[in-house]
Formats: structure tokens, C-alpha cells, sequence
């Protein structure tokens, strides 16, 4: 028999790595995050593999710096959510795949772009010189295209969705996001009227949100250009979002990232960057341009506790704006600190931004 100090080794030994092995797992979960981010920075949408927002964007802009500005066709799908209700989330990331391959191969027979903007909408450039007959042309393959059998699951099961199209011709602007808007106005009046696709034209708007006492205030104010999407939030927490929104992988990390989350540990400043990676890469936290990136640099402050953090905005791909220091102390008496974290993250990017947007106008941006 085995004396009591060698069962004691044994058991300091086990422990030893099993610390070892969650070290490793917490760095892989790491890891994993930032080449989300990675690949979200670069413009892929890791679920389909085609351009994603950031790459529509950048795909667009480029286009336009050449003096000629494509179309943009913006399409909804129809019958996607009722697919993901019955059939699980893994059948509705087939159709989304299906989805964006089928329309990869007619982008690349009428020499357009496509790619997945987000959710179930999916976005084709086309070259700004496209005959109006062949727009429609384009618009029919789409459809038929699209609302052909998918197969799903490994049974085999055969779905079907359908899609409506909003288009803007091309627009010329330093704004890459405006005429994804207008073709977003276009979707919006092609539902409203019961049409497979409409053209945007001027004058045409979004329905009004006021009523008879007019338009609300907060209607009245401009948009943030970094945004806060609270019930994205909330629902992130509570793991209720389809898987084109967040895997259960990564409910999984984001739940062990909340659960060590504090504002006085030493890696609280990590922590935060993880936190703010996946508030924009699942869509909780919403970037408008020119705000092209959010990061968070960690500040630690001598060898126990860490100084907080700072917030980085990217403006256009090309200049940083730097935050002052913000404390970690200041989240020790939140009621929700993760929530609270993002709010501040978000109010001090988009104060980053209008500041440096007045300077810019006063011409005091470029001194």
C-alpha cells in the first residue's frame, strides 16, 4: 500500500494540471476570439466564407475611388426563421451557405460582388453601367435561384426559401454604408407593396415612426456612429439567438468570459477586449462609417491590479483616436457591470468620433 504523502503528490500533481489545462482552454478561447475578430476586421463572414459587411464596404469603396460606383442589390429572405424554428439552427446555416454559394456563382456570370451582410440578408454589386433589362434579368436568376430546393441536416430534408430585392443605383459619396441604406429603403417598400424587388428613387423613405405628433426626438438626433444594441445584448446572455448570429460555442465562451468578468482582477483590462470582440462580431455593438474598428487596450498598473483600459476608434481605415485612461474602479458598483462596460465603451467611441468629426470641420483635425 502506497503511503498517505505519495497519494498527496499524486494529488498535488493532478491539480497542477488540471490548473494547466484551464489555462490553456482560457488562452485557446482567446485565441479563437481574435481571429474572429480577425476575420471580421479583414471582411470574411466566417459562416459562408463570402465577403461579409466590412468587406461589402470596403468592396464598394474601392469600386467608387475608380469613378464608377456600383449597384447595390439588397436581398431579404422569406422563410428563414420559420426554417430555423422547425428544423434547428444547423439547418438554417445550411440554407445560409446554400444561399451564398448560389448567389457567388451568378455574381461571378454577370461580374458583380456577392456577399452575406448579416443575419439572412445577402448583398450583390453589380457594375454601375448594368442595363435596366439586365438588372431584371439579374433580379430573375436571383429569385429562381435562391427559391430552389436546399437540402439540410444529414437526413437529406428539402427546404425552400424565397427572397425580396431592394436596389440603389450607384451613388458617389465618401459614405460606403448610404446607398446599402437606400437599398434598405428599397427593400422595405418592395415587402410593404407585395413586389420581388424594387428600385430606390427619390423621395422614397422608410415609413414614418411619429405618427400625428410627428417625429420623435430621438428621430430628430443623428445616428451614433458606434451604437449599442441592448436587446442584442440581452439576448446574447440568454442564448436566444439563431446560430447565424452566435454559435453555441460561442454563447459557451461569452458565458465563461461574464462569469470572470471583474472589474478589480488583474486581467480585467483582457477581459473588457474579449468582451467589446464579441459585443461587435455577434452584433451587440454596431459600427457606422467613418468609424471603421473598435479595439481596447489594456493598462496594468504595477504587479496585482490592473489600470483599466483605453478605447481605440479606427476612423476610415486610416487614423486612430485614443480615449483617456477609464478605470476599472469605475465599474465596481454597477448593477450589470458587462452592460455597463459596453455603454461606456460605446459613448466614449462615438464622443471620439464627433470630436474629431467638429475638429475636422473647424480644420483643426489635420494640425
Amino acid at each position: 500500500m502506497l503511503p498517505a504523502t505519495t497519494f498527496l503528490v499524486i494529488a498535488v500533481i493532478a491539480a497542477v494540471e488540471l490548473l494547466q489545462a484551464a489555462a490553456v482552454g482560457l488562452l485557446l478561447r482567446r485565441l479563437i476570439r481574435r481571429l474572429a475578430a480577425l476575420s471580421a476586421s479583414v471582411g470574411i463572414d466566417r459562416l459562408t466564407g463570402s465577403p461579409g459587411r466590412g468587406g461589402l464596404h470596403d468592396t464598394y469603396r474601392a469600386l467608387a475611388a475608380t469613378g464608377a460606383p456600383p449597384v447595390v442589390l439588397l436581398l431579404d429572405l422569406t422563410g428563414f426563421k420559420e426554417i430555423n424554428d422547425q428544423y434547428g439552427h444547423d439547418a438554417g446555416d445550411d440554407v445560409l451557405r446554400a444561399v451564398a454559394t448560389r448567389l457567388a456563382t451568378l455574381a461571378a456570370e454577370f461580374g458583380a460582388v456577392a456577399g452575406r451582410l448579416g443575419g439572412d440578408e445577402f448583398v450583390l454589386l453589380l457594375p454601375g453601367h448594368t442595363a435596366p433589362d439586365d438588372l431584371t434579368a439579374l433580379v430573375d436568376a436571383i429569385r429562381a435561384a435562391v427559391g430552389s430546393p436546399i437540402r439540410v441536416g444529414d437526413n437529406g430534408q428539402t427546404v425552400t426559401v424565397s427572397c425580396v430585392v431592394g436596389a440603389a443605383r450607384p451613388a458617389t459619396g465618401a459614405d460606403p454604408a448610404q446607398p446599402f441604406r437606400t437599398a434598405d429603403i428599397a427593400l422595405y417598400h418592395a415587402r410593404h407593396h407585395h413586389l420581388p424587388w424594387a428600385m430606390h428613387h427619390p423621395g422614397m423613405t422608410h415609413p414614418a415612426t411619429g405618427g400625428r405628433h410627428g417625429a420623435r426626438l430621438r428621430d430628430q438626433r443623428p445616428m451614433p456612429a458606434v451604437l449599442l444594441d441592448t436587446t442584442r445584448y440581452r439576448h446574447l446572455v440568454a442564448g436566444e439567438v439563431s446560430s447565424d448570429v452566435a454559435h453555441r460555442d460561442d454563447i459557451a465562451e461569452f458565458h465563461q468570459l461574464l462569469e470572470v468578468l471583474a472589474p478589480l482582477s488583474r486581467d480585467f483590462g483582457t477581459d473588457v477586449a474579449d468582451l467589446v470582440t464579441f459585443a461587435v462580431t455577434h452584433g451587440a455593438i454596431t459600427l457606422r462609417y467613418p468609424v471603421t474598428g473598435l479595439a481596447i487596450q489594456p493598462i496594468t498598473r504595477g504587479e496585482a491590479r490592473d489600470g483599466g483600459f483605453l478605447v481605440l476608434a479606427e476612423i476610415s481605415r486610416t487614423i486612430t483616436l485614443t480615449s483617456p485612461q477609464i478605470r476599472a474602479r469605475a465599474f465596481v458598483d454597477a448593477t450589470d457591470v458587462p452592460m455597463r462596460i459596453l455603454e461606456v465603451i460605446a459613448e466614449t467611441a462615438d464622443r471620439l468620433h464627433t470630436n474629431f468629426r467638429a475638429l475636422r470641420q473647424s480644420g483643426q483635425a489635420d494640425r
